[in-house]
């Protein structure tokens, strides 16, 4: 990089009042807000015909900077390009004009509030720090500005994305108002060649730039999404993640040394670690696609931790630590609106007293009126005239320094014709999920990156793919490399508002391992997935740090789907395969083989303040089935009742609709409203006193209350650890994880994991009932493979009636539930007999009920007391597979036997 001297003065109180009263054009200077390097940044009053005036920020760009007219014109191409961005969460750069007494300045329209770095160093110098709900609304308000600028289309229907190339604390301004907004578009390209040899200053740029944007001199959108990733690194703790005291020092942090987690600085941020790893990774094709991309997978995120604040929250901490600083500057404010009063507009000159001295100025005060396009008019004497109009809110910030201005007047408002609905922006396709394949260390030291050809469709999909440019001897992988990209999926292409179909190049890079077998993928259950199997995987890669664990939570159906076209090695179900994916199964010529996590339970819920207590199955049918349409006859408060469900491809709303609703000859009553993710739909229901739901009980939070359940005919059960493992919950449920036919090396052994009593502790903190034995070595028929006892959770054994009436081949499970029963001499024995679903629901109940009897009156014979014993039956209401056939059939002819240790 090249450097060149800052020639800009020290700021005198001369310097700071030199421009008052000025007048530009129409803009009349009020107050001076700050110096920079570049520019001073005035608080100015736009004054027109009729009594219109307004409140802007003016940016006058140093005197010397005038000279130099590459300088000039990367401003005003970059501003003309910036006023095209039209987003609330972006600072826009309403005019742009010559001056023959400074040379260039910028007109931005007036926000109040002070930037994000004066907020955080604030914070700190109180020994606080943003509350995370708080630092993730910052920071998804600065993505949707970045996305909007990276999302920019030229005329001709061509990308045109705008980089920012300066993200940072200093450039994101928070208003008073709440929302957050991304500063000084078009300015970081011309600032970088004037800055370099301002020490403090390119330090501090340094600390926020992208490795490539450092080495390479090259910036794009993933090198602005690295640098919002510092910018949340640092909200969320506080701290400054590339501090350090000169350049080079920065540049080691930046480049080579490992980059701390959250959780570094403190224990609570660690639900962050894995997606700022990521953002912050220093490849590039690592990092999220997209800020929209970014954005999306942070609220997903939220959502499961901690919460986003609202616009109220963010206004409140920048309205308290910024209070003395906004008091001034607002009064300073009033006394100049005081000391220099509207005037009308001339003619066409514009005057302004400086030091004494009347200096004239040629540039008409009849300006053009705010306009989306951008013009440049011909060059004249006294000046060059360009101008860049854009009708939305803006800010101005140099050197650390924000103009704190105030809303337009209503006179104002009302005068203004009413705004256009904004179409859908012109984008291109940009990707939405894909897993990158991987190639073996032995067969590629340098791992692979092959160039392909894309076709994607309207609808998002791959509909063709071909390698540019083949090569002979990578024939194999070039063809691995289409199909993996076939299985990808996009957000379409947009031109004119409508989805399109588009053709572009993707480099598929191909992940490098030492060996084959080191990557497991798991798919399905947002309720296994989201916590859970994420836990297992951290614990797992403790032992084995040379397998990664890939887990994506969007539904149980997806846990079949993943298995059958091998997308997946494990697919995780809150759910048994219904008769179509047994069906696929047979088709496809799969054996599907299962194994019992753990169980959790469905929990109703309602809002703490509700006074509900209880529900019966048939009620809760009732309700979703839309029969019943208020809680006030339930003992629930007056009024019409919400009802809040999860979407169809959820194991959850399977499993309802199948214990609730099916019996009943029932289906889902349009008017449920369907949630994706569970925190929210927690959430919904703690926000509204009418609301009752269900969800998975893992989900439960302060705001909510679960009701105890009662089956048909008997008590209410509450929801517990003990009602869920011995099954007298009504709506317990068992969380399974299946892989298809021979898994991996790497499969297994993360199988092998689950169950060992690290994972099964795993299990239990995150909120399961945890499976009494090792889940490893599953049966060769499909059913769970025998598992043996624990003296720390208790003794779990599935007793199957293969031919529907006899205890034949059980001897060996009886023998150890007896042994088991007889070391722990003060555990009760739960005996729990379960039926198909060929007969009516009573002859079930009586034919689980004679099973049940059978298998206790065995472990009575062994030595068992009997007063120990809890025999029941649950007929054919709780399946561990399809009744469709005669396989599942068979399968839920058993005893489920607990015993629980104390």
């Amino acid at each position: 990089m090249t450097t060149s001297a800052d020639t800009s003065p020290a700021l005198t109180r001369e310097d700071a009042t030199r421009w008052e009263g000025a007048l530009f054009g129409r803009y009349r200077v009020l107050t001076h807000l700050a110096n920079g390097g570049m520019a001073s940044v005035h608080i100015a009053r736009a004054e027109g015909t009729h009594g219109f005036e307004r409140l802007v920020a003016l940016k006058i760009m140093h005197g010397h900077l005038a000279s130099e007219p590459e300088f000039v014109m990367m401003i005003a191409d970059e501003a003309r390009m910036a006023a095209t961005v039209r987003n609330p969460h972006v600072v826009a750069t309403l005019d742009i004009d010559e001056d023959p007494r400074c040379g260039l300045y910028l007109v931005m329209e007036y926000v109040e509030g002070d930037h994000l770095g004066n907020v955080l160093r604030a914070l700190r110098e109180r020994g606080r720090r943003l509350p995370p709900p708080v630092a993730i609304r910052v920071v998804l308000d600065l993505l949707e500005g970045l996305g909007a600028a990276h999302g920019i289309v030229a005329s001709d229907g061509r990308p045109a994305p705008i980089v920012h190339r300066d993200v940072s604390p200093h450039n994101v301004l928070l208003g008073v108002d709440g929302l957050s907004r991304l500063a000084d578009f078009g300015i970081a390209r011309a600032e970088d060649r004037l800055t370099q040899t301002q020490q403090g200053r390119f330090k501090g740029k340094l600390a926020y730039m992208a490795p490539e944007q450092v080495s390479e001199g090259q910036a794009h959108e993933q090198s602005d999404l690295f640098s919002a990733a510092i910018v949340l690194w640092e909200c969320l703790t506080g701290g400054r993640l590339f501090a350090a005291d000169t350049p080079a020092e920065v540049l080691r942090k930046l480049l080579t040394d490992p980059v701390p987690p959250p959780s570094a600085v403190s224990d609570d941020l660690a639900p962050f670690d894995d997606f700022l790893a990521r953002c912050l990774s220093r490849e590039a094709s690592w990092r999220p696609r997209s800020a929209h991309t970014m954005a999306k997978e942070l609220l997903v995120l939220a959502v499961h931790t901690c919460g986003v604040a609202s616009p109220r929250e963010v206004a409140d901490i920048v309205r308290d630590v910024r209070h003395d600083l906004l008091a001034d500057r607002s009064a300073r404010l009033r006394t100049a609106v005081l000391r220099y009063p509207p005037e009308a507009v001339g003619s066409g000159e514009g005057r302004a007293e400086l030091s004494g001295v009347s200096t004239r100025t040629s540039i008409p005060s009849k300006r053009r009126g705010a306009t989306a396009a951008a013009s440049i008019a011909p060059e004249r004497p006294g000046g060059r005239r360009l101008v860049a109009a854009a009708a939305f809110g803006a800010a101005a910030v140099t050197g650390g320094a924000l103009a704190v201005l105030r809303p337009p007047a209503e006179s104002e408002v009302a005068a203004r014709p009413p705004a256009p609905a904004a179409p859908m922006q012109d984008r291109s396709a940009t990707l939405r999920a894909a897993v990158r394949p991987v190639v073996s260390g032995d067969v590629h030291p340098i791992a692979p990156t092959v160039m392909l050809r894309v076709q994607v469709g309207a609808n998002g999909r791959v509909e063709g793919a071909r390698v540019i440019q083949p090569s002979p001897d990578r024939a194999a992988l070039e063809q691995e490399a289409v199909e993996v990209a076939r299985g990808y999926t996009f957000e379409p292409a947009i031109r004119r508002g409508q989805p399109v179909a588009s053709e572009f190049e993707l480099p598929l890079r191909f992940d490098l391992a030492s060996g084959g077998d080191h990557v497991v993928h798991v798919k399905g259950s947002d309720t296994i997935n989201a916590a859970l199997t994420p836990a297992l995987a951290r614990g797992f890669r403790r032992v084995r740090p040379d397998v990664h664990v890939i887990v994506e939570a969007l539904g149980s159906t997806t846990a079949f789907t993943g298995l059958f076209d091998g997308s997946a090695d494990l697919g995780a179900s809150s759910r048994a395969p219904t008769a179509a994916e047994i069906a696929e199964t047979r088709r496809l010529g799969v054996v599907l083989t299962e194994h019992i996590l753990g169980y959790d339970g469905i929990a109703v819920i309602v809002a703490r303040d509700n006074p509900l207590r209880s529900v019966s199955l048939t009620t809760l049918a009732e309700l979703f089935a839309g029969r019943l349409d208020s809680l006030a006859m339930l003992g629930g408060p007056d009024g019409p009742a919400r009802l809040y469900g999860r979407p169809s491809y959820s194991g959850t709303h399977t499993y309802f609709a199948a214990r609730v609703l099916e019996p009943m000859g029932a289906t889902f009553d349009r008017d449920v409203v369907s949630i994706e993710h569970s925190d929210a739909l927690v959430q919904a229901v703690a926000d509204d006193v009418h609301a009752l739901g269900y969800v998975g009980a893992t989900h439960l939070a302060a705001g909510v209350r679960p009701l105890a359940v009662a089956d048909d005919g008997g008590a209410p059960v509450e929801l517990s650890d003990a009602s869920i493992l011995d099954g007298r919950y009504p709506l317990a449920r068992s969380m399974r994880v299946y892989v298809s036919g021979t898994p991996t090396s790497a499969t297994r052994a993360f199988l092998s994991f689950m169950g060992t009593p690290e994972g099964r502790a795993i299990v239990r903190e995150t909120g399961f009932v945890p499976a009494a034995a090792e889940t490893a070595g599953a049966g060769d028929d499909g059913s769970s493979g025998a598992q043996g006892a624990s003296a720390e959770q208790g003794f779990q054994r599935r007793i199957e009636f293969a031919d529907g009436s006899t205890l034949r081949g059980s001897e060996e499970a009886l023998a150890a539930a007896c042994a088991f029963a007889a070391d722990h001499a003060a555990s009760r024995v739960y005996v729990v007999g379960h039926a198909d679903a060929e007969g009516t629901e009573r002859d079930n109940e009586a034919i689980g009920l004679a099973r049940a009897r059978a298998v206790a009156d065995a472990m009575t014979r062994c030595g068992v007391d009997s007063s120990r014993l809890v025999v029941e039956s649950r007929g054919s209401r709780a399946p561990v597979a399809t009744n469709e056939d005669v396989e599942g059939r068979r399968r839920n002819r058993r005893v489920d036997l607990v015993i629980a240790a104390r």
